[in-house]
């Protein structure tokens, strides 16, 4: 993590995978099923073309559950960077059913795919994250 205009942001590389790690528990009244979505703000300090694939996956850890889950499939989305260099992209990456439950502690793995296993990535250059937004719906 880095600060910029007051903003804590992650430099993502365009060499390397790199991941972020943030976890929360599911408030207790979620059950049944559940859709999460999660946006991504970024922005591009200098490349004024291409595009950038972020991945997510997730794992989720009950009561009297090992701590230690297995983590999902990752779900990959591809955007396009504006063509101005430092303009604000957003990307929104959705999971369908996550299966998780009220209570749950619920960790989110949100990377960067530099090497072009979910999509092509094509942007030069740091994509540079400057905010993350989570929209949960789930069934009470």
């Amino acid at each position: 993590p880095d600060t910029r205009n007051s903003y804590l942001v992650l430099d993502f590389d365009d060499t390397t995978d790199e991941i972020f790690t943030i976890g929360f528990v599911l408030p207790s009244y979620a059950s049944g099923s559940t859709t999460f979505e999660l946006e991504v703000q970024w922005y591009s300090a200098a490349a004024t073309s291409g595009s950038a694939v972020f991945g997510l996956a997730e794992s989720d850890v009950g009561t009297s559950e090992n701590f230690d889950p297995s983590l999902s499939s990752i779900t990959y989305q591809q955007t396009t960077t504006d063509a101005s260099a430092g303009d604000k992209n957003v990307t929104t990456i959705t999971l369908a059913s996550p299966a998780w439950a009220g209570g749950e502690s619920i960790a989110l793995y949100l990377r960067r795919d530099a090497d072009g296993t979910g999509g092509t990535d094509s942007l030069v250059g740091d994509a540079i994250v400057i905010g993350i937004k989570g929209k949960i719906t789930v069934s009470k």
